[in-house]
This record gives C-alpha cells, sequence and structure tokens, in this order.
C-alpha cells in the first residue's frame, strides 16, 4: 500500500528492506500505542473477545467478526467459544485504511494424482461450489467460508439473515473487486514463514531495520534454493495479475 514492492523483477533480490518497507514497521509500531496495553500478546481470541465486548472501537481479522458481532450462528454448539456479542446493532462494516485489503487466496479444493476415483473427487468439487450448494455453505456460521460469487452478494435469503447483512456482503462484494492479491511463489509457505517472524520480533521490540535485513536475506536463500530463474518466471506471472500491486 505504500508504493513497495517484493522483489527486484530483474534479478529476484529481495526488497522488502528498503525505505518502504522499513516506513512501514516504524507505523505498525506507531500503530500499537493506540492499542490496548499488551495488544503485541493478543491471540485472536483474546482480539475477537475484545471487539464483541466493546471495548475497542476497530479491528480488522479473518476470519471475519462481522457475522459473530451481529450474534448470528450464537445459539451453533460449535461456536460455543466465541463470547456473546455485545455491540450487535451497533456494528458497521468499511474497507481498510487506503482502500485497498487483503484479498486472501481462499480456500482450494483439488484431486490428488494419486486419487483412486478422481472422477468421483472432481464431481463432489462441483457439486460443492455449485451456485447452490456453495450458497448454503457460506450461510453457514461455523464455517469460516466468505460469501465469493455475485449470487452469494446478492442472495435475499443471505441479505436477510440480520439486519445489517446487505452492508456487511456489499462490503465484502467490494473488498473482493478493491482488494490485493497474497503473494504467490513456489515453497510460498516459506516466505510467509519468514513474514511471520518478522512480525513477531517486530513487537518483541528488535530493531526494525536489523528484522527487514534478515527478512530479506532469507527471502534470497529461499529463492536461491527454489532457482532464480525459476522463481523469477513464477514472480512475472503473479505480478501481472490484477490486483498484486495498488494501481
Amino acid at each position: 500500500m505504500e508504493g513497495g514492492k517484493f522483489f527486484n523483477a530483474d534479478t529476484m533480490k529481495a526488497a522488502v528492506n528498503g525505505e518502504v518497507g522499513l516506513k512501514v514497521f516504524k507505523q505498525m509500531l506507531a500503530e500499537n500505542k493506540f492499542m490496548p496495553p499488551g495488544v503485541e500478546q493478543w491471540n485472536f481470541v483474546d482480539n475477537l473477545a475484545a471487539f464483541l465486548q466493546g471495548t475497542t472501537a476497530m479491528t480488522i481479522s479473518w476470519p471475519p467478526y462481522g457475522r459473530w458481532a451481529a450474534g448470528y450462528g450464537s445459539g451453533e454448539q460449535a461456536l460455543k467459544w466465541v463470547p456473546k456479542s455485545q455491540v450487535a446493532s451497533k456494528v458497521g462494516y468499511a474497507l481498510t485504511p487506503l482502500g485497498c485489503p487483503e484479498l486472501g487466496v481462499g480456500f482450494d479444493l483439488s484431486v490428488s494424482a494419486t486419487s483412486k476415483n478422481k472422477e468421483a473427487a472432481y464431481l463432489f468439487i462441483q457439486w460443492l461450489n455449485s451456485k447452490k450448494i456453495s450458497l448454503e455453505r457460506v450461510q453457514l456460521p461455523y464455517t469460516l467460508r466468505d460469501p465469493f460469487r455475485l449470487s452469494h452478494y446478492a442472495s435475499e435469503k443471505y441479505r436477510a439473515l440480520w439486519p445489517d447483512a446487505p452492508a456487511y456482503l456489499d462490503t465484502i462484494k467490494t473488498s473482493g473487486e478493491k482488494g490485493l492479491l497474497d503473494l504467490s511463489l513456489l515453497q510460498q509457505d516459506k516466505y510467509d514463514e519468514a513474514m511471520t517472524k518478522a512480525i513477531s520480533s517486530l513487537w518483541a521490540g528488535e530493531d526494525p531495520k536489523a528484522i527487514l535485513d534478515r527478512m530479506a536475506q532469507q527471502f534470497d536463500a529461499i529463492t536461491e534454493k527454489v532457482g532464480i530463474e525459476n522463481q523469477k518466471a513464477v514472480y512475472k506471472v503473479w505480478a501481472a495479475k490484477p490486483g498484486v500491486y495498488p494501481q
């Protein structure tokens, strides 16, 4: 969002430790000063409880809190661990600051190459993602499946599930149109792990520049192990997609 790039597209050298990366890390540290004390140690449930109890004014999260904040699914046995919402009917939905939220890679369904029932598995996936069945799935409060089809956003049944459901669905639809894609490369999980550790080190109080330099070194090591030319080709395809970097 600040105009940085993950890599130098010509050399595939990591660019995360440049001026933009350092600016972002310093901004993240500054933002914590406006959050509850000890927020660096919070987990998913800590954040959820604070928001549903009304002790925090805004939050960004996945899985999405929108339905739970409205009290949707509060009677489900599978959701007994979710704190009772104290803010139902008081919640609004909006895009993240600067208007381009993360557009996660979603859930993938695939058929194993070693499957003994490839056709049946494919047909099951086709059925699961059909308009009718997928609409039923995304309405289940315990599935954590976001709506993802135009027919989901437009569904009168979904839009009637709670008073603010239309605003919730409209915001998710806009997020999908304006959101930025996750980085997606060969052995992407290794890059993700390096980023996760970097953020943890930031919360632990380490020097932002030192953290970013270390993350860049880890990125370069992963790229070299995968093969620079192989990764460059994959990155080129990914970087050409709409929604990769802000326009």
